[in-house]
């Protein structure tokens, strides 16, 4: 079925921002995976099977929700700061998570148990994952357009690998505090 939704896509990494072998890769999974499913799970997103790139996480399916995007911001940050202090105690050589994130159309299909997600946006969430540097979370323009009001960010010039339309992308600094509730936000609650 065609979703609209937003991806995320999480890889451990070293803290000089090289990429990990595969055992390490391995090591820095086992050592997330029970938090990263929990941080996903708590803000409503699905935790998709680890990739060898790392994991993507959809937020609006299995049920779309009006602030899908502003839920897989959260949950990143989240990852990111939970990594800090898992990722030593575990014995992995892994102090960092990158994130990267995009909204878009995508078509989710049944392989067994597992849902797949096909389509540009989940190719296009690992290619900013792999653009992150350490510790970051990183928006396509089309996620920021959806959070901007939430969160303070900076707008990033990244290289982009050859061939690659070149794009602005946003690194997420903070978030402002202000949840919608029924397409409100906290203080107009008041």
């Amino acid at each position: 079925e065609r979703r609209l939704g937003t991806v995320l896509v999480c890889a451990p990494i070293h803290p000089d921002g090289e990429p990990l072998d595969r055992e390490e890769m391995l090591d820095g999974m086992r050592g997330m995976h029970g938090a990263m499913s929990r941080i996903v799970e708590r803000f409503e997103g699905y935790l998709g099977p680890p990739r060898d790139f790392g994991w993507p996480a959809w937020f609006g399916y299995p049920r779309a929700q009006e602030d899908d995007a502003c839920r897989a911001v959260r949950a990143a940050l989240r990852i990111v700061e939970e990594a800090r202090t898992i990722c030593p105690t575990t014995g992995a050589v892994v102090a960092a998570m990158r994130v990267g994130m995009h909204t878009g159309s995508m078509i989710m299909a049944r392989t067994g148990n597992d849902p797949l997600a096909l389509g540009d946006t989940p190719n296009i969430a690992a290619l900013i994952q792999g653009l992150a540097p350490p510790g970051t979370v990183l928006l396509s323009q089309a996620t920021w357009r959806l959070v901007e009001g939430f969160f303070e960010g900076e707008e990033l010039s990244i290289p982009l690998p050859l061939g690659a339309r070149p794009t602005p992308l946003y690194r997420v600094v903070a978030d402002r505090g202000a949840h919608r509730v029924a397409g409100l936000r906290e203080h107009e609650l008041e």
